[in-house]
């Protein structure tokens, strides 16, 4: 989706960092060990994950960026934030057969400065973003069992640079109580972060479904985007207003933004604010519309060096007493003007300037 790749203003990608290590749990033997030298032939680490997955109950992610918890309650897979959200089957048994595949194709000692440079540093606590990552901080991985037996306890970090256009992907790998480090490839790379897990869309109404949504700076309203035309024909959405000298920079512009912002927009993390602490914040604001549903409105903001995200005064799943920890790139997406989207039509003057945003 084009449109995806202008809306982006050079935001780092978050939740690429991570750290790994394995430990054995009781009964559940999911992790083949690795007692050879340098370059010995790959292995892999858990064979045994996928099979293993109806017995494990809970798996911790931590990373400079997100803090995931997931836990099985009644057979179903949960993200635990002070309540329970479901997650999503597929993507956690992809998550576990991903784990299944994984390969370690080199082994290599560990020197002074190793961790940190590899970013195989053991993280802290959640939240050790930005100012951290110069540590070399990881992510790591913890799964238990149905005892509460630490059924994989590992450490994945710094990608590890492949021939161009290899399907395949790379990163190191630690045991969290370990001293040796390895080379893990794997098709793709770990989910890492709260989104990745969720099952449901946030409470935004699907894209199918929305006919207007409107941006707000504090209380102004910056633009409207209307979903005009037929189903039987094809609608399409444009700007409401917008002055004839102008245009979009492509036809369904309007319409792949309008999607991003209902179907790509996952939070790092997700935090249960008490009743009795209710959240104040003033922001921006999207508006969500549709023809037979209450609009939702979501609202964003910078605290500090963080983003969070929050349904406002909505009577959905995900409600008010929900706050999203964001990345930058989603706040960056949520605070879009108009203006980008924007350009003049052919032969039109260039003293003529976009609507204020």
């Amino acid at each position: 989706m084009k449109i995806l790749a202008r809306l982006r203003k050079g935001a780092p990608h978050l939740c690429v960092a991570a750290i790994a290590s394995v430990t054995i749990a009781g009964a559940l033997t999911i992790y083949q060990s690795f007692s050879g030298s340098v370059n010995q032939t790959e292995i892999t680490p858990f064979p045994n994950m996928i099979s293993s997955a109806p017995r494990l109950q809970s798996v911790r992610i931590l990373t400079p960026e997100c803090d995931t918890n997931l836990l099985k309650k009644s057979d179903k897979w949960t993200l635990s934030a002070g309540r329970d959200y479901p997650a999503s089957e597929d993507s956690t048994l992809a998550f576990f057969r991903d784990l299944s595949e994984w390969k370690l194709i080199e082994k290599r000692k560990a020197g002074a400065g190793v961790y940190e440079k590899l970013h195989l540093n053991n993280p802290i606590r959640s939240g050790a973003v930005a100012e951290n990552s110069s540590e070399g901080i990881g992510s790591r991985i913890t799964i238990t069992d149905g005892r509460g037996k630490i059924a994989a306890d590992f450490i994945i970090g710094k990608r590890v640079a492949s021939y161009p256009g290899g399907a395949v992907k790379r990163f190191y790998f630690r045991h969290t109580e370990g001293s040796d480090i390895y080379v893990a490839e794997a098709k793709r790379y770990p989910n890492l972060c709260a989104g990745d897990f969720l099952t449901a869309d946030l409470g935004l109404p699907p894209f199918q479904k929305v006919t207007r949504i409107e941006s707000y700076k504090g209380e102004k309203k910056q633009f409207a985007l209307e979903r005009v035309g037929s189903d039987k024909k094809g609608s399409f959405f444009t700007p409401v207003g917008l002055p004839s000298h102008l245009r979009l920079i492509y036809p369904n512009a309007a319409n792949d933004f309008v999607q991003i912002l209902t179907e790509k927009i996952r939070p790092l993390s997700i935090y249960r604010i008490p009743k009795e602490k209710p959240l104040n914040a003033v922001g921006s604001a999207i508006m969500f519309y549709t023809a037979t549903e209450a609009p939702v409105r979501v609202e964003f903001w910078k605290e500090g060096d963080f983003h969070f995200m929050n349904f406002m005064g909505t009577d959905q799943a995900f409600n008010n007493q929900t706050l999203y920890r964001i990345s930058e790139e989603t706040f960056n997406i949520l605070s879009q003007p108009l203006a980008p989207l924007l350009t003049l039509r052919a032969g039109e003057g260039q003293n003529q300037a976009a609507p204020a945003n």
